[in-house]
């Protein structure tokens, strides 16, 4: 099975090839501005070197959260591909790429990235053991001060913001902040379970994650 994987709401946007479970090539694309104008050479790149395009079975997308720009153009562009071929779209959490290195079973940490004066977006981890066997939660958008009410029962955050993160928390004492890029890995897994699960559209559809509410905005509004 040929699958292609869409990740760019981050600062290190990346694409990447899977062929049979194996990840055959990535690319990185740094660089907001001209993220628009790298993603089609560069998926274009990636067949190239292996196979025609045509020969792509399913397309796994990064919903978010994280940045607009970069969301919005990965799951455009996701979306259009689909839509075109009539082939399977898989939106996945980019969060559950950010996985501890040493996976060990009954593991607990967060996955979060900074949303600015959103607060942290964020999803719980469990390790079932020394594979790519995690369990998550939902993923949320917290305020600082529930994030930090998180670290005192799950002292283990793996971002790609450790350092702003990590100012923003007032008291972490005992807690590890680790700095991660993302497991590709992790994503393709997921993204595989969800399509064997049937979970995919092949009209275009797909929800994405810059615009949803903390759980106290939502509180609020009921």
């Amino acid at each position: 099975m040929t699958v292609l994987l869409i990740e760019t709401a981050t600062e290190k946007a990346v694409v990447a090839l899977f062929s049979n479970d194996v990840m055959k090539k990535k690319l990185e694309l740094i660089g907001k501005s001209e993220l628009s104008e790298m993603l089609v050479p560069s998926i274009n790149s990636l067949f190239s070197d292996f196979r025609d395009i045509d020969a792509l079975e399913c397309i796994i997308v990064g919903t978010g959260p994280g940045s607009y720009t970069g969301i919005r153009t990965g799951a455009s562009f996701a979306k259009a591909l689909s839509f075109a071929k009539k082939i399977p779209l898989v939106g996945i959490c980019g969060l559950k790429g950010f996985i501890p290195n040493n996976l060990q079973k009954d593991l607990r940490f967060i996955a979060a990235i900074d949303a600015k004066i959103g607060g942290i977006y964020c999803i719980e981890g469990m390790c079932l053991n020394s594979d790519l066997d995690i369990s998550f939660s939902k993923e949320k958008l917290v305020s600082v001060e529930e994030f930090q009410e998180k670290l005192k029962t799950i002292p283990c955050v793996i971002t790609p913001h450790a350092k702003v993160i990590e100012k923003r928390i007032k008291t972490h004492e005992g807690v590890e902040f680790i700095e991660r890029t993302l497991s590709l890995e992790m994503l393709y897994k997921e993204g595989i379970a969800k399509f064997e699960r049937k979970e995919y559209s092949t009209d275009g559809s797909l929800e994405l994650a810059y615009l949803r509410k903390t759980q106290a905005e939502i509180e609020k509004d009921m």
